[in-house]
């Protein structure tokens, strides 16, 4: 949907941008090239894709607001009519979701159980963040071997 400021610019081109996709891809391809970005492979970077950051961001960014962002609001802002094809397009981040849980919880100072396991307090002196960001720990233990039938 256009904004109503863009009916009112003269019109030279059907388009707003009017430049061919051949130049804006050779373009996109030297940006990357000089951020040293590859553009070629499983791990290219396309322009597309930003597209899918920008809506993770405004997500992320929004959950940190008083009342955060509502899924409409957010749908309105990437112009997804379908918000299962919105939620497609939002990735949101391990460290964003362990800040919000921490903060969802800093105010809560009981010691809770669940299925009989205690849960982390304030006492435990470690957040979600810190857990979330911690490198994985692999386990002493290996499986034992397989004992055949006898």
């Amino acid at each position: 949907m256009a904004h109503p400021w863009l009916k009112e610019l003269p019109r030279t081109s059907e388009y707003v941008f009017p430049i061919t996709v051949a130049y804006l891809r050779k373009a996109w391809k030297r940006i990357c090239k000089a951020a040293g970005i590859a553009t070629e492979g499983d791990d290219r970077l396309r322009i597309h894709d930003l597209r899918h950051e920008a809506i993770s961001r405004v997500a992320e960014a929004g959950s940190l607001l008083p009342g955060g962002i509502s899924l409409i609001d957010l749908q309105a802002f990437s112009g997804h009519q379908d918000t299962r094809m919105l939620l497609r397009y939002t990735h949101l981040t391990p460290g964003g979701l362990a800040k919000r849980l921490d903060a969802a919880f800093k105010d809560q100072e009981q010691v809770t159980f669940h299925h009989g396991r205690r849960r982390l307090t304030k006492d435990a002196k470690v957040t979600m963040a810190e857990l979330v960001a911690a490198p994985l720990i692999k386990p002493g233990v290996t499986a034992a071997p397989s004992r055949s039938p006898g």
